[in-house]
């Protein structure tokens, strides 16, 4: 069940990473700019954490690049 769950979130995020790029090249407003870059950075720290979680490998650390970049691009957007 666990793992139905955290692939839909994959798709999910996958998808949105998709439309952004995909908007963003059409109208390139800044705000989108920051948007596509936070949403690509997410999906690549859930592939690292996929990846460490396969593996058994610890990845806690792995959160301090999350949060400081959510909080760096997100106070950007706004």
């Amino acid at each position: 069940m666990f793992d139905i769950i955290t692939f839909l979130g994959f798709l999910v995020l996958t998808l949105n990473v998709a439309l952004y790029s995909i908007f963003f090249k059409r109208n390139g407003f800044a705000a989108y700019r920051y948007i596509t870059i936070y949403s690509w950075s997410m999906l690549i720290i859930q592939f690292v954490s996929l990846y460490y979680n396969l593996n058994k490998m610890d990845n806690i650390f792995i959160s301090h690049f999350y949060f400081i970049i959510q909080f760096i691009l997100i106070s950007l957007f706004y």
